[in-house]
């Protein structure tokens, strides 16, 4: 005779898996909407993870990365042993704390300025242009500085000239690269990340405001005391994701 408990047991998980599958037929156009992205993170983010051995192999072509023989942590050594090495650490760390502090609050800024505009076709069109510098390759954008400011062809420089003025050395000058580096990857990035601010701010219940008007509250207060705290989910999902990203200085 079978046993009843395992029968039992086995039409509950038979059970789960038609309910189961039942809540995804359920909502088949959300993983539908889901799947593109889902796709692309697998093959962008987690395929590639795969190579992640030739850090640790003497690679070999006609052997493969499987293949290949570990090398003992070789390569690792050889970057540590490097004289350079402390200096780049330390460069790179200090460049990605430095865009952080300097970056980070500029969309959060950004998004609540943007809110309190009431023309909508200005706050669109405001919203438009912020977001263009996002979709420009970085090549592009160190080419921009370098017409900008070359001593030669730049154009702040051709400026000054025609003003009588001396030439000033910007792209030569090590003291200036730097606020450079923060000013141009700031002015790439800030409309992007005031998009989610946005979204977050848009989530907020309108009541809230309303009460707070009742109160007597200004759109100085109802900015610091309800739209500001309504983005403190995003705001330390994102400053966990920067911060694991300390070490990606581009």
């Amino acid at each position: 005779m079978s046993n009843p408990v395992a029968r039992t047991a086995g039409t509950k998980k038979v059970s789960r898996r038609r309910s189961l599958w039942k809540q995804i037929a359920y909502c088949k156009y959300l993983y539908m909407l889901i799947a593109p992205g889902f796709i692309l993170t697998l093959i962008f983010h987690y395929f590639p993870m795969y190579g992640l051995q030739l850090a640790f192999k003497n690679f070999m072509y006609n052997k493969g990365i499987w293949g290949s023989p570990w090398n003992n942590f070789a390569h690792f050594k050889a970057f540590m042993s490097n004289p350079e090495f402390k200096r780049v650490v330390f460069n790179t760390l200090w460049i990605s704390i430095n865009q952080m502090i300097w970056n980070f609050p500029a969309p959060i800024i950004l998004a609540l300025l943007l809110n309190e505009l009431r023309n909508k076709t200005f706050k669109r069109v405001t919203q438009s242009i912020l977001y263009l510098p996002h979709f420009v390759n970085w090549i592009i954008i160190s080419g921009l500085i370098f017409n900008l400011f070359s001593v030669t062809n730049g154009v702040v420089n051709k400026v000054l000239a025609s003003l009588n003025m001396q030439p000033v050395v910007i792209i030569g000058n090590p003291n200036v690269f730097r606020p450079l580096l923060y000013i141009s990857s700031m002015w790439k990035g800030v409309g992007w990340g005031t998009i989610i601010y946005m979204a977050a701010i848009a989530g907020v219940d309108v009541q809230l405001y309303e009460s707070a008007i009742i109160d007597g509250a200004n759109r100085f207060q109802q900015c610091i005391y309800i739209t500001l705290p309504s983005l403190k989910y995003a705001i330390v999902i994102l400053l966990i994701l920067n911060t694991g990203g300390l070490m990606n200085s581009n």
